[in-house]
C-alpha cells in the first residue's frame, strides 16, 4: 500500500469514526453532546461540536448556534450562572469533571431543568477543551419536588396531629376542673342571693369574677377541642349561602363600622353537611383575623362558590383534595402574611399579635373544624398585599334540613323527680349532686356503673332520669344505659362528658338524637337540659 493510499485509508477511517460518534450523539435521547475550546487560559470559548439534541434541549438549530457557546450559558437562569462559573474554575484548577443541575429559560419562555456534566482536558497546544453532556431532567426534578412536597405535608400533618392530641388532652382535664370551679362559684352566688347579700359586696364580686374567668376558660377549651377535631357536633344539611347570610349582621357588629364588609354569594352554590354553629365559628374567626390584620380600616370580602378538583389538578397542587366542594372565601386588605408565619399560623397559641391581644386559637379552630368536616384550607398572601383564606367543604347532595329550635324549654322547676347520678370523678359527682338537689330533684349517687346497676335493680322503676358520664371504668355510659333500660325501660337518659377520648361515643349519642350535656356546664344549663329531656 502506497503512502497516499494509506493516508486515504486513515482519513476514511477517521471520517467513519466521526460519523459513528455523531450518530451516537445525535441519538442520545433527552440530551446533547457538545465540545468547547476555551483557549490556553480557559476564557476563549468556541463551540467546536454540538449534537442534534440542541434542537430539543434549547429550541435552536445547530446553524443558530454556530460556534458560539454563549447560548448555553445565557439560557441558564441568572441566579445559577455564578455557580456554573465557580464549578468550571475549580474543575480547571483540579483538572477533574464537574456535575451540576440548573434551571434554564428557553426561547419560548418555558423553564426546564438540565444536568451538565463536563470534563476539562488540556491539549498539547495548551488549549483547554471541555467535553460535555447536557441532559433533560425536568420530569425527574418535578417528581422530586412533588415527593418533597408530599413529605413536607406529611411531616406537617404529623406535627399538627401531635399538637392536636396534646391540646385535646389538656382540654379534657381543664374541662373537668372548670366544671368544678364554675359550679361551686354559681352555688355560692346562689346561696348568697338567698341570704340577700348585697350583689355589690366584695365576696359577691369576687365570686362573679371567678365565674366569668371560668366561663372564658371554658370557651378556650372549646376552641382547643375544635382544633383537635374532638368537638362534639350535630351535623345538618345546610344551604351554604343561607348559613353564611345568617352570620353577616353579627360579623358586621364584630368588625366595626370602620371596616367595609361585603358579602357576594355565589348562584345556587349548594349544601354542606355541618353543624350550623361551626359555619359561624369559621366566619367569625376568619373575619376577626382579617380585622386585626388591618390598621383600623379596610375591606373584608366574603364569597361562596361551587368548585370541583380533578386528581390531576390535585397532583400539581399540594394540599388540595379531589372531588366536589363548596368554597367560602374571606379576603382582606390587611398587612398580609409572610412565609414564616404562613407555615405556623394554624398551630394553637401561635400568634403575631401583641401580648393580651389574641389567644392564637382563632385559625387553629378553623383548621380543626374544616378538617373534621372532611375539607381543607388554601391560603394566598404576600406581605403588604392582604390575604385570602379559601375554605373548601365537601358538597352534600341531600336537601337542606329545616333548622328549628326543638322543644320549648320553659321556665318551670323540678317536681320531685328521681335522678340517678353516675360519675366516677368525686369533685364533679359532689358538685352535680348539690346542683340537682338545689333544683329540687331527689338524687341517688353511684360512683361507677356496677354500683349504678345495683341501685337500679333495688329501686325497680323509681327513677325518672339517669345522668351519667360517658367514659367510666368497667363499662362506658352507653353500655350502662342499655343495661339500665333492660331493668327500667322508661328511664330517660342524659349523658355528660368533657369530650376528647370519648369523642366517638359522643358522636354515636348525638347521631342517635340522645341527650348530651358538655362539661363544664352551669346550673342553668343543667336545669334547662333536664327539663327538655323529661318533657320530650
Amino acid at each position: 500500500m502506497t503512502r497516499s493510499e494509506l493516508m486515504r485509508h486513515v482519513q476514511e477511517s477517521c471520517r467513519e469514526s466521526e460519523e459513528q460518534l455523531a450518530a451516537l450523539a445525535d441519538n442520545l435521547a433527552g440530551g446533547m453532546v457538545y465540545q468547547i475550546d476555551s483557549g490556553p487560559d480557559g476564557t476563549q470559548r468556541r463551540l467546536t461540536y454540538v449534537s442534534r439534541g440542541v434542537e430539543t434541549l434549547h429550541e435552536l438549530t445547530r446553524e443558530d448556534v454556530g460556534d458560539n457557546p454563549l447560548f448555553i450559558y445565557q439560557s441558564i437562569r441568572p441566579d445559577y450562572r455564578q455557580m456554573v462559573v465557580d464549578r468550571e474554575e475549580e474543575a480547571i484548577r483540579l483538572m477533574k469533571r464537574f456535575y451540576l443541575e440548573a434551571p434554564v429559560i428557553l426561547p419560548s419562555g418555558r423553564q426546564a431543568w438540565r444536568s451538565f456534566s463536563a470534563a476539562p482536558r488540556r491539549l498539547s497546544s495548551g488549549h483547554v477543551v471541555w467535553d460535555a453532556i447536557e441532559l433533560d431532567i425536568t420530569d425527574r426534578r418535578k417528581a422530586q419536588d412533588e415527593q418533597a412536597s408530599l413529605e413536607a405535608q406529611l411531616a406537617h400533618s404529623r406535627k399538627m396531629e401531635s399538637i392536636g392530641q396534646l391540646a385535646g388532652g389538656i382540654a379534657h382535664d381543664f374541662n373537668n376542673m372548670l366544671a368544678v370551679i364554675l359550679g361551686h362559684a354559681e352555688m355560692a352566688l346562689g346561696r348568697l342571693a338567698l341570704e340577700r347579700v348585697d350583689p355589690e359586696s366584695p365576696v359577691c364580686r369576687d365570686l362573679a369574677s371567678i365565674r366569668t374567668a371560668a366561663e372564658r376558660s371554658a370557651d378556650l377549651t372549646r376552641q382547643l377541642l375544635a382544633f383537635a377535631r374532638k368537638q362534639a357536633v350535630v351535623p345538618k344539611v345546610l344551604d351554604l349561602n343561607e348559613a353564611v347570610s345568617g352570620t353577616i349582621s353579627t360579623l358586621g357588629r364584630l368588625i366595626g363600622d370602620a371596616i367595609e364588609l361585603r358579602w357576594v354569594p355565589g348562584i345556587r352554590v349548594g349544601n354542606v353537611l355541618m353543624d350550623p354553629g361551626q359555619v359561624a365559628q369559621i366566619l367569625v374567626n376568619l373575619c376577626v383575623n382579617s380585622r386585626d390584620a388591618m390598621n383600623g380600616c379596610g375591606r373584608i370580602l366574603i364569597e361562596t362558590s361551587a368548585v370541583e378538583f380533578s386528581p390531576e389538578y390535585c397532583r400539581l397542587s399540594p394540599g388540595y383534595m379531589p372531588g366536589r366542594f363548596l368554597m367560602i372565601s374571606v379576603s382582606d386588605t390587611g398587612c398580609g402574611i409572610d412565609g414564616e408565619t404562613m407555615e405556623r399560623m394554624f398551630e394553637p397559641f401561635f400568634t403575631t399579635k401583641k401580648v393580651g391581644k389574641g389567644t392564637g386559637l382563632g385559625l387553629s379552630t378553623v383548621h380543626g373544624i374544616v378538617r373534621q368536616s372532611g375539607g381543607f384550607i388554601a391560603v394566598s398572601s404576600e406581605p403588604g398585599c392582604g390575604a385570602t383564606f379559601r375554605v373548601y367543604l365537601p358538597r352534600c347532595e341531600s336537601p337542606a334540613d329545616e333548622l328549628g329550635f326543638g322543644i320549648s324549654l320553659g321556665t318551670g322547676t323540678a317536681n320531685g323527680q328521681r335522678i340517678l347520678l353516675v360519675e366516677d370523678e368525686p369533685l364533679i359527682r359532689d358538685l352535680a349532686r348539690m346542683m340537682l338537689e338545689s333544683l329540687g330533684y331527689h338524687v341517688s349517687v353511684a360512683e361507677n356503673p356496677i354500683e349504678a346497676l345495683k341501685i337500679v335493680e333495688e329501686a325497680r322503676g323509681r327513677f325518672d332520669l339517669m345522668l351519667s358520664d360517658i367514659v367510666m371504668p368497667e363499662m362506658n355510659g352507653l353500655e350502662l344505659a342499655l343495661n339500665v333500660r333492660r331493668i327500667n325501660p322508661d328511664v330517660r337518659m342524659l349523658f355528660m362528658s368533657g369530650y376528647t377520648s370519648d369523642h366517638v361515643q359522643i358522636q354515636e349519642i348525638l347521631n342517635a338524637d340522645a341527650a348530651f350535656l358538655p362539661k363544664p356546664f352551669s346550673m342553668e344549663d343543667l336545669r334547662l337540659t333536664i327539663q327538655r329531656v323529661l318533657s320530650s
